[in-house]
């Protein structure tokens, strides 16, 4: 039985630094920011909230390119372009063409 917890939950070498803990909180705040931004606003139609998640995005991809967090390169990058295709989409929706008016 021993053996098994070893291996499920190996014993962790170094103490959590608070470093640790604050960047990981602030991951999560800003998974929930995003995720409200994505359930509300986008379905809206609200342009700052598209601009809002391109921030998000940004975000994640100069923390990654910091080396940050050690999430995985592929993770990343499929993250990355299914966000993407998800932002430019329903490009359409939040800048529709004008409607020009006719001269008489």
């Amino acid at each position: 039985m021993t053996l098994a917890l070893g291996v499920l939950f190996p014993p962790r070498r170094a103490p959590i630094r608070p470093l640790e803990i604050a960047g990981a909180l602030a991951m999560v705040g800003l998974g929930i920011f995003g995720m409200v931004i994505s359930r509300i606003p986008f379905r809206k139609g609200e342009r700052w909230a598209w601009y809002t998640l391109w921030y998000l995005l940004g975000f994640l991809v100069v923390v990654e390119i910091l080396d940050v967090i050690s999430v995985g390169e592929q993770g990343v990058i499929v993250l990355v372009i299914l966000s993407s295709l998800g932002l430019l989409l329903p490009y359409k929706k939040f800048f529709p063409k004008r409607q020009t008016k006719p001269r008489m």
